[in-house]
């Protein structure tokens, strides 16, 4: 992954992301960090 990567331009792409972010956490059973 480049270090570009981290500055996401596209918004639905980062709402993407937070979503998956969400469900993988919810999954283990944590709370995902907001």
């Amino acid at each position: 992954m480049s270090k570009s990567s981290n500055k996401i331009v596209v918004p639905e792409a980062k709402a993407a992301m937070e979503q998956f972010k969400m469900e993988a956490a919810s999954e283990v059973g944590v709370a995902a960090p907001s």
